[in-house]
Order: structure tokens, then C-alpha cells, then sequence
């Protein structure tokens, strides 16, 4: 995914010194923006890499520290969760294709690697995948309504066809 506004995250490594590399980024809803199907608003999140340049491989330690905002799964409000965490990915240059968790191999004639998409996986991954409030925190309102629904479909689940209920019989 090449993208003028994510030029900021290609990181040009050809012209670099052998040795420890830093770079920082601030990430805000532009930079979510950005990626299809994103699901986080309302984000802060500040990134510092250290790339460690090496003969045939470069090292990225990064580490992520802000908050963002999804839908809650219950009620749809603002559900914010603060990401505290460190990632490391390591990338080959050869003409291998290794496939590893955490390793990515580039041709010896590449010049830059974008750092945009492991940065989003992370603050992806660390979002749990059930979105939800504690119930006290819900939306009122919206689990007053639900609970009538719940109640309603209850009731309702006592008229059922007597044919469909011999089905019962074969738990």
C-alpha cells in the first residue's frame, strides 16, 4: 500500500551507517484513516523506533503508548483503550523467501521498507476482540432495550410450533 501520506513511514535504508537508527511518530485518526476497514477513532499514539542497521538485515525495536476509540460491542458507544507495547521486526535482505512470524525479507536491491503497516497491526492486535464496557458503563438507555428484546424474545419462544418441539425431545 503506497500512499503519498504515508511517505513518513517509508524508511529509506540504503544510505544509512552500519549501527542504531531513531525515529519517532505520532499517529492520529489521518494515519487509521488511511487503511480500509479501520475501526479506531479518537487515536494518540506516539511510536518510537530504533532501527539497528547490520550488514544483511535491519532490527526495528518500536514501542507504542496512546489511546483510541472503537465502538462498543454492547451499547455502540465510545469504547477507549489505552496500548502500552513493545514489538520487534526483524528484516532479511536476500533472495531467500522465508516464512516467519516477525520476519520479512526484502530483495538485496530494495531501498526502503515502510514501517506504516506493522505499526497499525500492533495497535490493531492489542484491541481485544470483544469491544465491550463493563455493563455499568454501557449506554443506559440502549441496555434498557436490549433486556425488553431479550424479555420479548423469551416470551415468544414459548409459542412455538408443536412440530418444532418434538425437536426438543432428542437432546
Amino acid at each position: 500500500m503506497l500512499n503519498r501520506s504515508l511517505d513518513l513511514f517509508q524508511i529509506k535504508f540504503t544510505g544509512l551507517a552500519t549501527g542504531i537508527h531513531k525515529y519517532s511518530y505520532q499517529l492520529d485518526d489521518t494515519f487509521f484513516q488511511k487503511f480500509d476497514f479501520s475501526e479506531v477513532y479518537n487515536t494518540q499514539f506516539a511510536v518510537e523506533l530504533e532501527l539497528d542497521k547490520r550488514e544483511n538485515m535491519l532490527v526495528l525495536n518500536y514501542s507504542v503508548k496512546g489511546t483510541g476509540s472503537c465502538p462498543c460491542d454492547r451499547c455502540g458507544d465510545d469504547y477507549t483503550l489505552e496500548v502500552d507495547t513493545d514489538d520487534k521486526l526483524i528484516v532479511k535482505l536476500s533472495g531467500d523467501d522465508l516464512d516467519e512470524d516477525g520476519i520479512i525479507t526484502l530483495p538485496p536491491e530494495e531501498f526502503e521498507i515502510d514501517v506504516s503497516q506493522a505499526f497499525y497491526e500492533t495497535i490493531v492486535v492489542n484491541f481485544p476482540l470483544r469491544r465491550t464496557h463493563n455493563k455499568k458503563d454501557c449506554n443506559p438507555a440502549v441496555i434498557k432495550k436490549l433486556e425488553e428484546l431479550e424479555r420479548e424474545v423469551e416470551d415468544n419462544s414459548e409459542d412455538i410450533d408443536p412440530r418444532w418441539s418434538q425437536l426438543n425431545n432428542l437432546k
